[in-house]
């Protein structure tokens, strides 16, 4: 009789552990979308990549990231358009300056963040964390920026809209950046790039 006690007391320890997986699973999984998917081909296992993300998490809280001030975000997206507006004349150049933009406002925001290619990994775990549904689209401008000699225009198209997605979101500037025709040159700009 005691043995059957032990015995339902060990099954009913491993059911609640393996709710509470899956719970923790489930809230990975909507936190991070597709990035979740990401970690767990890039980590090779679930349990790995689950550890991964809530070490990026942790990495992500230490952090003491602001809001740009709207003085800051109206300048940058003045520069952002600027830089845009290059695209036609030099693509290859529009996307290490796009790069470049965007690691000054992750710098200016708290992100820890340089130009060096060899970090680009480091660059997007930490937007995984806060803007998880544009980290790929990140890591993909980023390798056509290093590799931007063997990249086609559609490769540096893309990698500016990329760029551009992540811009929106560290200004939060959807709203403020939508109105682009009150940007000089933003409308040959836009169809460049689209």
């Amino acid at each position: 009789m005691t043995w059957l006690i032990v015995l339902l007391a060990v099954v009913a320890v491993v059911a609640a552990a393996l709710v509470v997986a899956r719970t923790r699973s489930a809230s990975l999984k909507q936190r991070f979308g597709p990035e979740y998917d990401h970690a767990v081909e890039e980590n090779g296992d679930r349990r790995n990549a689950e550890a991964a993300l809530r070490d990026r998490v942790k990495q992500r809280d230490g952090l003491e990231i602001s809001e740009p001030t709207p003085e800051a975000s109206a300048l940058y997206v003045e520069q952002w358009f600027a830089v845009q507006a290059r695209f036609v004349d030099d693509p290859r150049q529009t996307v290490a300056d796009a790069a470049e933009l965007v690691t000054r406002v992750m710098n200016e925001r708290g992100y820890p963040a340089d130009d060096d290619a060899d970090d680009s990994d480091d660059h997007s775990t930490y937007v995984s964390v806060d803007y998880p549904h544009v980290a790929a689209g990140y890591r993909m401008a980023q390798s056509v920026r290093i590799g931007a000699e063997t990249a086609t225009i559609d490769d540096q198209r893309q990698a500016i809209q990329n760029y551009r997605s992540l811009f929106d979101e560290l200004l939060n500037s959807r709203a403020a950046s939508t109105d682009d025709a009150a940007a000089p040159g933003a409308e040959r700009a836009e169809h460049d790039v689209s």
